[in-house]
């Protein structure tokens, strides 16, 4: 068995399984864990069978051919070749998936997961592995964010004290995911409704199809002096648009952003650590429980969370590399 990057992750084992292509997959197969567009491709060439949960088929919305779409949901299995396949719950965004290979090894992709319940979805769930892919975005042990609950409190204080203050909250997160979270905090956190834009009120419609209860919201529609906050994505602040916007409504705006980065500050007047993604402590707790002998480390600080395994457990652990390496597939035989 084979694994290697060739735009996605290519699981090799006389077939090909490729997970998160982000282009027209060459493989037999093909796995899709969630909606972000960093991990599924667009064009409807492809022929083979696509996997997913099918709240990612609703969050994918016509981007693929429907008639390549397997629905799955948690825990259902789906045969193919050698393997028995299940997508599992990762927590990161509606829909997203681990993805457990059930053959001569049990192989587990964990693709983009976190470890505490958040507002809308519950937590991943580790599982038990021989072999262990993991997302290692935060991969360095200065990524440790706070409870979620804490910075649940701090966004709507924050918010509560600009309208109290007469000023108006622009708050950023990615359309998909973040977004919606951040409509169901000022619900719940504020005495405010949120005006979202176009997009993620699209999002948000979608997880309240799928069960996932935000509360209030109002599109954004030449609407903002109804309102005292907005959601927006983070590619549409600018200072220019937070001038015209002062203009605008005649009041001093301020914003924050959602994130586990902390390159905004400078775009932003307040970052709030909040995201969808494991942090250092819960990579490694995924690890420790999942009882895996060997770890491959994809995404982010790959090695550096490769050389902490090695060094600190004595894990057999490398970072994926890319189709026309050898590291990779040895380590894996």
């Amino acid at each position: 068995m084979r694994f290697f990057d060739d735009n996605g992750l290519v699981i090799a084992n006389g077939c090909s399984i490729v997970i998160d292509s982000s282009r027209t997959p060459k493989a037999d197969f093909a796995v899709i864990t969630h909606a972000h567009s960093d991990h599924l491709f667009s064009k409807k060439e492809y022929s083979g069978k696509v996997l997913a949960t099918p709240e990612t088929k609703a969050l994918i919305n016509g981007r693929l051919n429907e008639d390549c779409l397997i629905g799955k949901c948690f825990s259902e299995k789906h045969s193919f070749e050698s393997f028995d396949i299940s997508l599992e719950n990762s927590g990161h965004i509606l829909g997203s998936s681990q993805v457990v290979l059930e053959g001569e090894k049990r192989v587990v992709v964990t693709s983009d997961f976190q470890l505490q319940d958040s507002l809308l979805l519950p937590r991943a769930e580790v599982q038990k592995a021989d072999v262990l892919i993991i997302e290692s975005t935060f991969g360095k042990p200065s990524f440790q964010f706070p409870e979620r609950q804490e910075v649940y409190e701090d966004i709507g204080k924050w918010v509560e004290e600009n309208s109290r203050s007469g000023k108006f909250s622009l708050l950023s997160g990615y359309a998909l995911g973040k977004a919606q979270e951040l409509s169901k905090i000022v619900n719940e956190f504020s005495n405010e409704v949120p005006a979202v834009h176009e997009k993620v009120f699209e999002f948000n419609k979608i997880y309240e199809s799928n069960g996932c209860k935000i509360g209030d919201f109002e599109k954004l529609n030449g609407n903002l002096k109804d309102f005292n906050v907005a959601i927006i994505p983070p590619s549409l602040v600018s200072k220019d648009l937070v001038n015209a916007l002062q203009i605008s409504l005649g009041k001093k705006v301020v914003s924050g952003i959602a994130t586990g980065w902390g390159f905004y500050g400078k775009k932003f007047n307040k970052t709030f650590p909040l995201s969808d993604h494991a942090d250092f402590r819960q990579l490694m707790h995924y690890v420790e429980e999942s009882g895996a002998k060997k770890v491959i480390t994809m995404h982010g600080f790959s090695q550096e969370f490769a050389r902490h395994l090695n060094r600190k457990l004595g894990i057999n652990a490398a970072p994926l590399c890319g189709k026309g390496q050898k590291s990779i597939q040895e380590f894996c035989e």
